[in-house]
């Protein structure tokens, strides 16, 4: 027979457990769509397999709990020596409490298989205790079955044995279980990308919830100019008049997100690998030993080829216009080169402008115009910009 789901209102097929019909979906269906914790859950798992042995366990429990546990309170009670009383209250207890443990079950705080096994246990194990007035004499009389210990026992048992069935359950889910996740390394946060419907895109409750990969600059000179958080990777554009401090600004740059964060590559196609270069980098105080300077012209995809296979997460160029790479040039570089961070010099004009393509600036997510000695945030994609200059040597 066909049902729907009273959760979802999802189609499937059902049958009948004893006197009653299933009324919810399947296991799967309710942890897309019922779970609470669905939303944290599938943002950082994907799981491959379903237990079905879970849909066994709940219709043995549902079945259980409807053919047995109001006889067995019926009988508790005609056997409590409470006459009709007890019977009667036995057998309304077990119409309130037969429903609560169905949904119990349904809803998996109750694992019937083990509730069963444990409470079954524990009764056979305390089923002859008893209870006996001890006189003056020390002679034991008057002995009765012990059915407050004996109850209490069944009740313990059951919650243990459903305890130690989730155990298992969650043990053996972990085995079985393939998971996909997304490594990390050298990162201050993860990514955390919800499920979409890639027709309509995410709305805009689940763009908030995203977290992105990022780099933390608070507290620094660079969280000034830049920004507190920066997303990883960025990518700067930063522009000047000759002797302003381009390059100075850039090997302090270098030697900071080194020191922090991972490799650079520094191209010094200007200077070279020169006593000049030596001199600025002894003046700038660079204490970084993962900061590799090269002074050579060489071709992209070999540039590319140095950047993947040493795994650097910064390129610094100074400049772009001499060593020749267009605003594609370097779009290709962070296409091939995933998670590589970008730090571009660019000559400026006799009217003060950088010298290039505004593809330069198009594709930049922070620009910075040095001068004097001074640096100022023009455009950032993580800050306010700054209105006044900053200090390079600060």
């Amino acid at each position: 027979m066909n049902c729907n789901c009273k959760n979802c209102n999802a189609p499937f097929t059902c049958g009948k457990f004893g006197a009653h019909v299933k009324k919810f979906c399947s296991t799967k269906c309710r942890q897309q769509y019922h779970g609470t914790n669905f939303y944290q859950s599938s943002l950082t798992t994907t799981k491959t397999t379903t237990p079905t042995t879970d849909n066994i366990s709940k219709n043995l429990g549902q079945s259980f709990a409807s053919r047995a546990i109001k006889p067995a309170l019926t009988l508790v009670g005609a056997a409590s020596g409470l006459g009709l009383i007890g019977t009667v209250g036995a057998a309304v207890a077990g119409d309130v409490v037969t429903p609560m443990v169905k949904n119990g079950i349904n809803n998996g705080r109750i694992k019937p298989v083990g509730t069963i096994i444990g409470g079954l246990s524990a009764y056979f194990l305390t089923k002859d205790s008893k209870v006996c007035k001890l006189p003056s004499n020390g002679l034991r009389k008057n002995c009765k079955k012990n059915y407050a210990l004996n109850g209490a026992a069944t009740v313990g048992g059951a919650a243990l044995g459903s305890f130690l069935e989730t155990v298992l359950r969650n043990w053996w889910s972990s085995l079985a279980t393939t998971e996909t996740t997304t490594p990390t390394t050298e990162l201050t946060t993860d990514i955390i990308e919800p499920k979409t419907d890639s027709m309509q895109g995410i709305n805009i409750d689940d763009l908030v919830k995203m977290i992105f990969n990022t780099y933390d600059m608070k507290g620094d000179f660079w969280g000034l100019v830049l920004g507190e958080r920066v997303s990883n990777p960025f990518n700067v554009i930063a522009y000047g008049s000759p002797g302003g401090g381009k390059t100075t600004m850039s090997l302090k740059f270098a030697d900071y997100f080194a020191l922090k964060h991972g490799k650079v590559k520094y191209l010094s196609s200007e200077m070279g690998v020169s006593d000049g270069l030596k001199s600025m980098v002894q003046r700038v105080g660079m204490k970084s030993k993962k900061v590799f300077f090269d002074g050579s012209k060489k071709p992209l995809n070999e540039l590319i080829n140095e950047l993947k296979e040493h795994k650097f997460k910064m390129l610094v160029i100074d400049s772009a216009n001499f060593i020749g790479y267009s605003p594609e040039d370097i779009e290709t570089i962070k296409d091939e080169v995933k998670g590589l961070s970008t730090f571009i010099i660019l000559q400026s004009t006799k009217d003060g402008k950088f010298r290039g393509a505004n593809d330069y600036a198009h594709n930049a997510d922070v620009i910075l115009k040095v001068a004097d000695l001074e640096v100022f945030t023009e455009k950032t994609r993580f800050a306010s910009k700054n209105v006044a200059g900053l200090p390079i040597n600060s």
